[in-house]
C-alpha cells in the first residue's frame, strides 16, 4: 500500500449525527441511548473505585469490568432473536426484570 503508483482515493465525507433530526424520528430511542451511554458511563467510572473501596482486588476489579462488555456482547444474539419475534415491550421488560433480579443477588 505505501509503495503504490496508484493515486491515493479520496477520503470519504466525514459523517455527522443530527440529534434534533433523531429526536424529531424517534424521541424514545435517543433518550434511550442517552440514558444507556450516560448509565455506562457512571457504572464504568465509579465500579472500580466501589469495587477497590470494598477490598476487591485488581483482578476482581478488573474481571468486574470485563464481564460487563462480555455480558452484552453474549445477551445481543439472543435477545435480539427474541425480539424479533416477540413483542419488544416484553423483551425489554423482562431484560428489566432480569438485571434487577441480578443486580439484587450481586
Amino acid at each position: 500500500v505505501g509503495m503504490t503508483r496508484l493515486a491515493q482515493p479520496p477520503a470519504p465525507q466525514a459523517a455527522s449525527v443530527a440529534l434534533r433530526r433523531a429526536w424529531r424520528i424517534s424521541p424514545v430511542g435517543v433518550a434511550g441511548m442517552l440514558a444507556v451511554g450516560g448509565l455506562s458511563m457512571i457504572v464504568s467510572g465509579f465500579a472500580p473505585i466501589h469495587a477497590t473501596a470494598k477490598g476487591y482486588s485488581q483482578a476482581d476489579v478488573a474481571l468486574l469490568l470485563s464481564a460487563m462488555p462480555v455480558g452484552t456482547l453474549i445477551l445481543q444474539i439472543p435477545l435480539g432473536w427474541i425480539s424479533d419475534r416477540t413483542d419488544r415491550r416484553y423483551v425489554l421488560a423482562g431484560a428489566a426484570a432480569l438485571a434487577t433480579v441480578a443486580s439484587t443477588l450481586a
